[in-house]
């Protein structure tokens, strides 16, 4: 019957009706969070961003040249820019060794025995040296060695990479951006080291 039918279009149309509202919410809702996970993080890196510049800026002001060029070269599509952004990396870590543990001839032997070069060229090497000498075994010290580790290995291997004149498909450009936003970072944490030893020494 007609009464029937028109029932029945009542029925579709609510159901209908009832999953728009349930899209539209879930949308609602998606879009929401997307923000508001955007504005925390945001907030976080920019509370972390303050911080280190600042410290930065009084332990070694001039490393923070390096940085910059290497910033200003990440939004090429240009391999032989990103070449040159690692470098930029490079320097900016050696300029940081160059305050924390200066090069020395003589090797350095950590705490497990194993001899480090530490001349000018083997940045890395006195940046662990520097952690090694001014930590004791903690979860602190060994989170810094893994951490710089990486970021070391990283950047010499996207530096080898797209110096050997790779095609660009070969590498994804966001490990060119976390390489030196992370560089930025481990830096950050090496600050909070140079903290820790200054407090240790004016206690004594």
């Amino acid at each position: 019957t007609q009464q029937h039918h028109i029932a029945s279009q009542l029925k579709n149309t609510e159901a209908l009706i009832s999953k728009i509202r349930s899209h539209v919410s879930s949308y609602a809702l998606n879009v929401f969070y997307k923000y508001k996970f955007a504005g925390i993080i945001d907030s976080v890196f920019e509370q972390c961003r303050r911080e280190i510049e600042s410290k930065l800026i009084l332990i070694c002001p001039e490393a923070i040249k390096e940085l910059v060029v290497a910033y200003e070269r990440l939004p090429s599509e240009k391999k032989e820019e990103w070449a040159q952004a690692m470098a930029s990396c490079r320097r900016f870590l050696k300029d940081v060794a160059d305050i924390v543990y200066p090069a020395s001839s003589e090797s350095y032997r950590n705490r497990s025995g194993k001899a480090l070069e530490v001349t000018d060229d083997k940045y890395k090497n006195r940046i662990l040296a520097f952690i090694d000498q001014t930590f004791q075994k903690s979860n602190r010290k060994d989170f810094l060695l893994a951490r710089l580790d990486d970021l070391g290995n990283r950047i010499d291997t996207i530096y080898n990479f797209v110096s050997q004149g790779v095609h660009a498909d070969d590498l994804n450009k966001n490990d060119i951006n976390m390489c030196a936003i992370d560089t930025f970072l481990v830096v950050g944490a090496l600050i909070q080291t140079v903290e820790f030893q200054e407090k240790a020494r004016t206690s004594l």
